[in-house]
């Protein structure tokens, strides 16, 4: 079907689809929301495009426009009035290892802040990368970071990679060009491992009364024993 980009001010990377078209999805293809990705091909200039999206069913009031974040349309160069031939993508196998790297030395500095946060609730925000793309995420709804997609480990192997909830997040260090803060250069950083997490795993928690307000963080095994 072609759709119409349409920038949205959506924090994720999830796309919106017209209602009849989400609809019609829903009920031809039982398992539309278990495959969790659109592709999308167009032509520029005479080069042949495609991209994956992320998607989980949502829908748009619009009947001729595919809502795209304007953080993924910027990430993905996808002007406004983009003309795109779109469809639900099957069989795109899970990943068990994505190795990524921030595009800036702030990118990779707040994401060493939050990476607990990122652990919870990138499933919130995106269900497929793919290689040599960039990913964004936002952190608490407020500040966006990028994320370049160097690499992934799936079966069987893929450019383009579902996320799961065993999924193995492998950040690089982005090193801060001499002269910069921090003192401790991100090139001495060993890379940041982190695992992905469905929010449902972190329902269970029952602060007690007089913790006031606190968070639970998640430690490995091997990095409980560093402390």
């Amino acid at each position: 079907m072609l759709l119409e980009v349409k920038h949205s001010a959506e924090r994720t990377c999830f796309v919106s689809l017209p209602a009849h078209v989400a609809d019609e999805l829903l009920s031809r293809h039982g398992d539309a929301l278990q495959a969790g990705a659109l592709e999308a091909s167009w032509t520029h200039n005479g080069e042949k495009k495609s991209v994956l999206f992320s998607w989980a069913g949502g829908s748009c009031s619009s009947h001729t426009h595919i809502e795209v974040p304007a953080a993924l349309a910027e990430a993905l160069a996808m002007p406004r009035g983009l003309s795109i031939d779109v469809r639900l993508k099957k069989g795109v196998p899970f990943a068990t290892q994505v190795n990524v790297e921030p595009l800036g030395s702030d990118d990779w500095e707040i994401l060493e802040l939050h990476a607990g946060h990122i652990e919870e609730q990138l499933l919130n925000q995106s269900r497929v990368v793919t290689v040599d793309t960039t990913l964004p995420v936002w952190i608490l709804q407020s500040t966006l970071i990028k994320l370049n997609v160097q690499s992934t480990v799936s079966n069987p192997p893929s450019n383009s990679v579902l996320l799961g909830p065993s999924t193995e997040l492998i950040v690089a260090p982005k090193v801060r060009s001499k002269g910069s803060p921090p003192a401790v250069a991100a090139a001495d950083a060993p890379p940041l491992r982190l695992r992905v997490l469905p929010i449902e795993w972190l329902r269970d928690d029952k602060p007690q009364a007089g913790w006031g307000n606190c968070r639970s963080v998640y430690v490995s095994e091997g990095d409980a024993e560093s402390l």
